[in-house]
């Protein structure tokens, strides 16, 4: 099973943020779990920061791509041309599977995760994000050798505004996992 290929955002997240911030979009974005190619509650801008709908994962002829190694996405032909447009979904834990059990990943205090991204527009058709990963932090290395760069509001807010990778990736808040 490939890393991070599925995340979950509850409703009340998801109709707050709408309520509150988001652009005008024809679609609404999914609540609850969340899989590749699915319409997701996604951040962007830096400074004005908004939120809409975008499509989890970069189409390409041989299917969905929906993660980038943050080590090399700004070299990849896939992802360089985007690597500016930074973005993060929103959701409150992501799943990861040891041994086909799924496990749920939270923080401690079960505050709102932002999963750090980039996005593309795809004329005609709305736009679509990829999810940057990591090596991982603390218990998490137990679970997998991968990690999505999940982050709190300040560390994304960061991310948007264009810091450098290690520099969010150092705030990754303690995560844990439990049996989902």
């Amino acid at each position: 099973m490939n890393m991070c290929c599925r995340y979950y955002v509850p409703g009340e997240m998801s109709e707050f943020l709408i309520l509150k911030y988001l652009d005008k979009i024809n679609e609404k974005p999914k609540n609850g779990e969340i899989y590749p190619s699915d319409l997701s509650l996604v951040i962007y801008g830096s400074g004005g920061i908004s939120v809409t709908g975008m499509k989890w994962g970069f189409s390409t002829r041989n299917g969905v791509v929906f993660n980038a190694r943050g080590e090399t996405y700004e070299e990849k032909y896939l992802f360089a041309p985007h690597a500016l447009k930074r973005c993060a979904a929103v959701c409150s834990e992501y799943y990861e599977w040891k041994n086909k059990i799924k496990y749920a990943v939270r923080p401690e205090d079960k505050i709102p995760l932002f999963l750090a991204g980039i996005y593309r527009q795809i004329p005609g058709n709305g736009y679509e994000f990829t999810i940057i990963t990591l090596p991982p932090v603390g218990e998490i290395a137990d679970l997998h050798d991968r990690m999505p760069l999940a982050v709190t509001n300040d560390a994304a807010e960061a991310w948007l505004s264009g810091k450098d990778i290690q520099y969010v990736y150092n705030a990754v808040p303690k995560l844990y996992y439990e049996k989902a």
